[in-house]
């Protein structure tokens, strides 16, 4: 399945702006967390806002939103951190809060002010709901006496704790409409046009899975009962005093069985706030009126402690149940073609707007910052870059020279094709040909150390590309290896040909494909693989 078909738009679209919106949780998610900045979650669905209402004010289709949404957590799943689970679900569900304002207000400035702000409130609110799964409703109670104790300690007047939640809320919704905004401005400011760019046929997505502490341990029985436990501790575990330390011996098997994934959540930093909320509120729901540290209340705090354990343990082992074999074969067979589409388009997308990424200007200036990102996916007066790919030997040079004698007798052609040289049936070197005279030259020959490149050979290539200007021309290189991606034999060549506005047509092979793509920005890439298309299907694309 394809999604670079007309009929197909809505998801192509939605997996651009999702790619683009995952590029941004890599790039400024890496700098943030390695600069220990607060509220990083909120920074990053203040970004991940704007770049829907930028794509959005650009194409303005509808179910765009929710696609972009799950194609970012789709590519989340990559990531090497094993805390991975929570933002997939929150990235997923700001989609669709985005899509559901679009909805009711219309893909429309005002609709997207609004949509920013209802996206913007599961910042807020899947906090609260974990507050309520860890330690039930009493939290709420803890919270409302602690506010009522603190109004009275600074001798103001009696505020209605809901005022605070309320206030949270709203403060968050305009957090929310201001990255809109932010969203808006860029799409106004950026100089691509409506349409999208493609990517070829040949985007993979890095190895990686979500889950590994228990690969090859999948059990339905297990997923079962965690699915019981979470049920049990949320319906009943407020009315039984006992009923914690009970699932305290599920929790302890829970620890063994999944060890190894457990293991990257020992750290004091994800228990430490967990256990001071619960012995606090054991104090606050427990000690008798005027004294706060009481042995009922050391009980309840403990009592809370353990709740949240178990509760964590469940929601944990659940997590890594999930790839289960039977789960992942069904998803494959019911979405496998889909997921595989999307994440093609998605990882082309992060190949193209990653190496042009500024993380200083997307903070200091984000609306350069997400204008820049969208100019890199959307079509411009450039012509599109052309790699013909395949193995050593594998016919790649063939292939393009058939490919060259497609194009339109009035498109202007310069560059060169490399001929290997055989003496009594050994290869020595390489020739290259001038596309345009059909003069040749001696380009290298092999010795014992390698290949030798000629001094005469490199010039002749560059007379083969002649003269700026290079705009609107079509700029020939066979093959781009090794040596270029160390800044040698043609590499400053393509610089000088793609920065003047010329279409790159490259022979490569596989394994160099992205490097190519990332070094020289090749951002309108289509990409031909020698052993799965024919000259015939290339032909109806140029």
């Amino acid at each position: 399945m394809s999604l670079t078909d007309s009929s197909d738009t809505k998801w192509r679209k939605g997996a651009i702006a999702g790619g683009v919106w995952g590029t941004s949780e890599m790039t400024l998610g890496s700098f943030l967390h390695n600069l220990r900045i607060p509220f990083k979650g909120h920074i990053l669905t203040a970004i991940g806002i704007a770049i829907l209402s930028a794509f959005g004010m650009k194409w303005r289709t509808s179910g765009m939103f929710y696609r972009a949404g799950l194609t970012s957590a789709m590519l989340k799943a990559f990531s090497p951190s094993p805390k991975v689970v929570v933002p997939m679900v929150a990235i997923t569900i700001e989609g669709f809060l985005f899509e559901l304002g679009t909805r009711i207000l219309g893909r429309n400035v005002i609709g997207f002010l609004v949509s920013g702000g209802l996206a913007m409130q599961w910042a807020v609110l899947h906090k609260v709901i974990r507050l309520l799964i860890l330690y039930g409703a009493s939290i709420y109670t803890v919270y409302e006496q602690l506010f009522e104790k603190a109004a009275t300690g600074l001798e103001l007047p009696f505020i209605n704790p809901v005022y605070g939640i309320v206030f949270v809320f709203a403060l968050s919704f305009a957090v929310g409409a201001g990255a809109s905004a932010v969203g808006c401005a860029a799409a106004a400011k950026s100089n691509g046009s409506d349409e999208p760019i493609t990517f070829g046929d040949r985007q993979t997505a890095p190895a990686g899975t979500m889950m590994q502490g228990c690969a090859g341990r999948h059990s339905l029985l297990w997923l079962l009962l965690h699915i019981a436990v979470i049920a049990v501790v949320v319906g009943f575990m407020d009315k039984s005093e006992w009923l914690a330390y009970i699932l305290l011996v599920y929790s302890l098997a829970v620890s063994v069985r999944y060890r190894n994934f457990l293991k990257r959540f020992a750290s004091w930093k994800i228990w430490l706030p967990i256990f001071v909320i619960s012995f606090v509120s054991g104090f606050v729901l427990k000690s008798p009126e005027g004294k706060f540290i009481s042995t009922p209340g050391f009980l309840e705090g403990i009592r809370l402690a353990v709740r949240a354990f178990v509760t964590t343990c469940a929601l944990s082992g659940l997590v890594s149940e999930m790839g289960h074999p039977l789960i992942a074969g069904f998803f494959r067979r019911r979405y496998g073609d889909r997921i595989d589409s999307v994440l093609s388009v998605a990882w082309g997308t992060v190949n193209t707007v990653a190496p042009s990424v500024k993380v200083r200007t997307l903070i200091k200036n984000p609306v350069k910052g997400i204008a820049g990102m969208m100019d890199s996916v959307l079509s411009s007066d450039r012509k599109r870059a052309i790699l013909i790919t395949g193995e050593v030997n594998g016919g790649k040079t063939t292939f393009l020279k058939a490919f060259l004698s497609t194009l339109p007798s009035d498109a202007e052609v310069r560059g060169f094709v490399a001929e290997a040289v055989f003496e009594d049936g050994t290869k020595t070197g390489y020739s290259i040909t001038d596309v345009r005279t059909g003069e040749s030259a001696e380009l290298c020959r092999r010795t014992k150390d390698g290949f030798y490149f000629e001094p005469a050979g490199l010039a002749f290539g560059e007379k083969c590309m002649g003269e700026a200007p290079y705009k609107n021309m079509y700029a020939v290189f066979d093959e781009v290896g090794h040596y270029e991606m160390r800044g040698g034999g043609w590499d400053t060549l393509i610089k000088k040909v793609t920065a003047g506005g010329a279409a790159p047509v490259i022979a490569v092979r596989r394994s160099l494909v992205d490097k190519v793509c990332g070094r020289y920005g090749l951002v309108n890439a289509e990409i031909y693989d020698v052993d799965n298309i024919k000259v015939q299907a290339a032909e109806s694309a140029v």
